[in-house]
């Protein structure tokens, strides 16, 4: 028999191994580390196709479809994002693009 179903597996097993430790990382943000924490607007789940916009224009369609308000901060103006998410909470696609781009979610009161 060949190595190509034990190589399907290996790679089955690690990406639900990641998976399960990303999922957990998520989970496991305070509400000290986490500014979305206790508003019930970024639970709610949301689906997202973009690929290669502008922050801006990112975070104008999302407060376009919530109603919630989002600002970029001028440096990441000219930075794009692509993302395809199903169904899933506004708020942990937030803290995921926070993650992958090294930025930081700030709350303004």
């Amino acid at each position: 028999m060949s190595a190509f179903p034990r190589f399907w597996y290996l790679h089955l097993l690690a990406c639900v191994l990641l998976f399960g430790m990303a999922a957990q990382t998520l989970g496991s943000v305070g509400a000290r580390g986490n500014p979305f924490a206790g508003d019930v607007r970024l639970e709610a789940s949301l689906s997202l196709s973009f690929r290669e916009k502008t922050f801006p224009d990112f975070l104008a369609d999302i407060s376009e479809q919530t109603g919630i308000r989002f600002f970029t901060d001028t440096s990441v103006q000219n930075d794009r994002v692509t993302i395809f998410m199903h169904e899933r909470p506004l708020g942990e696609c937030l803290l995921a693009v926070a993650r992958l781009y090294g930025f930081e979610w700030r709350r303004l009161e």
